[in-house]
C-alpha cells in the first residue's frame, strides 16, 4: 500500500514550477525589483519545497534578494533644511508607489 501511495504523490519538482507560475501571475514586477531577485525568489521557492518544516519560510524566500533592485524600499532623502517638505513629498509619493502595486 505504501507504494501506491507514493504514486499519488506529486514531486517537489513540479511542486516548485507551479509555485513560480503562480508567483509570476500574482507578484507584481515593480514589488521584487530586477531580475536578480526575480531568479533569487525562483530558486528559493525550490529549495522552501524541499526544506524541513521547521525553517523559517520568509527567511528561505529572501535569502539572496537585493533591496537596492526595489525601488520602494530604497531610503528617504534627507529633509530639506528650514522646515522644508522634500521628505514629506518623498514620502507620499512612496507610499502612492507601494498603494499601486498592492491593487
Amino acid at each position: 500500500q505504501y507504494g501506491r501511495l507514493l504514486q499519488l504523490g506529486v514531486r517537489p519538482e513540479k511542486v516548485g514550477l507551479w509555485l513560480r507560475a503562480v508567483c509570476r501571475r500574482v507578484v507584481p514586477h515593480a514589488l521584487l525589483g530586477g531580475k536578480h531577485n526575480w531568479r533569487s525568489l525562483s530558486r528559493n521557492l525550490a529549495s522552501l519545497v524541499e526544506a524541513p518544516s521547521g525553517r523559517d519560510p520568509a527567511h528561505l524566500l529572501l535569502r539572496g534578494m537585493r533591496t537596492s533592485e526595489c525601488a520602494w524600499m530604497q531610503p528617504l532623502p534627507a529633509a530639506a533644511p528650514r522646515g522644508g517638505t522634500a521628505g514629506a513629498a518623498a514620502e507620499r509619493r512612496r507610499q502612492a508607489d507601494l498603494a499601486s502595486l498592492l491593487r
